[in-house]
């Protein structure tokens, strides 16, 4: 009789009933887990939009307009004048003069970027000599050294260059302060970083591809750029990348050794500075459709050269994380 009220009150479930109940359980709390996700990703997707939609629809607006718009902007009515500010961009000379600088400063610091790089990873790769481990772990400590600390004695160097700008040895001129050649100048450098990841990149293709090449009859020039470079593609199109967006955005460079300079003649990072500091009239109410306008198209250049080597981008960082 004990027995039989203990199975009533407490009935025994089968083995199908458990796993039954235990995966309804699961699939709660996935439910849960997705829904809470989707919500955090949903309400994070529009704290971050809402200012990107608020810069592009508001450079839709002329200046008056825009003082009375809402949390909301739209404008009345569409037309190509509403796009004035997104034109200017490509429309004013002076800008178009700054990109066409920019770009050529971008093109010879990508060449002295690869020829270097290429050039130094090969040796620290697969040529042996003396301290070889010590002269590259130098040249990655020189990358813990920030570049604020290097503005000062960086802009002694060119000031003070000899025989440039009205010096005579070291004094009495500007040297190549306020001159566009500064720019091209100070790109005559290497990047420890690049050397490290094409260095990386290299260990793992291995030397044997390259002694293959030798044996019929490659010089050492064809081996690192027609062997080995194309086999490196997505390391160097992620150097190539940083490389252009830091160029694209660079302001102070142009701050500190452009100084005086007409602004035209400066990189697009600074002038696009110079013409919101412009936008500004005597009134004192910044024209914001204007800023919003040139920020969009400052910010759409980048943008494309990510999207478009995306792939290439993230190949990049692993290809040159495998071994050393």
């Amino acid at each position: 009789m004990q027995t039989e009220t203990a199975k009533a009150e407490f009935p025994v479930r089968s083995g199908e009933e458990l796993r039954n109940k235990k995966q309804k359980s699961l699939r709660r709390k996935k439910i849960r887990r997705s829904v809470g996700a989707y919500l955090y990703l949903g309400i994070g997707s529009i704290i971050m939009l809402y200012p990107l939609y608020f810069m592009l629809v508001g450079a839709l607006l002329n200046r008056e307009d825009f003082y009375q718009i809402s949390a909301f902007p739209w404008p009345s009515s569409l037309s190509l004048e509403n796009f004035g500010t997104y034109l200017f961009f490509f429309s004013d000379l002076k800008v178009l003069q700054s990109i066409a600088l920019t770009l050529g400063v971008i093109a010879e610091s990508a060449a002295i970027m690869i020829l270097s790089s290429v050039v130094l990873a090969y040796i620290f790769s697969f040529i042996r000599f003396r301290f070889r481990g010590f002269i590259f772990m130098a040249f990655l400590a020189v990358t813990m050294i920030p570049g604020a600390a290097t503005v000062a004695s960086t802009f002694v160097m060119w000031a003070r260059f000899p025989f440039a700008g009205g010096n005579n040895i070291f004094t009495g001129g500007s040297g190549f302060i306020g001159d566009p050649i500064v720019l091209f100048l100070i790109n005559i450098n290497i990047s420890p970083m690049n050397i490290f990841l094409y260095r990386q990149a290299f260990c793992s293709i291995g030397k044997e591809i390259g002694e293959a090449a030798e044996v019929d009859g490659a010089n050492l020039f064809t081996v690192m750029f027609r062997i080995y470079l194309p086999l490196i593609l997505p390391v160097l199109a992620y150097s190539l990348i940083g490389l252009f967006i830091g160029k694209w955005n660079d302001y102070s460079t142009c701050l500190y050794l452009m100084k005086g300079a007409e602004p035209e003649w400066t990189t697009i990072g600074y002038y696009i500075n110079i013409v919101i500091e412009e936008a500004t009239p005597q009134d004192g109410l910044p024209n914001y459709p204007l800023i919003y306008g040139v920020s969009a198209m400052m910010c759409l250049v980048p943008i494309v050269i990510f999207a478009f080597f995306q792939r290439w981008f993230i190949d990049g960082l692993s290809m040159g994380a495998l071994k050393g």
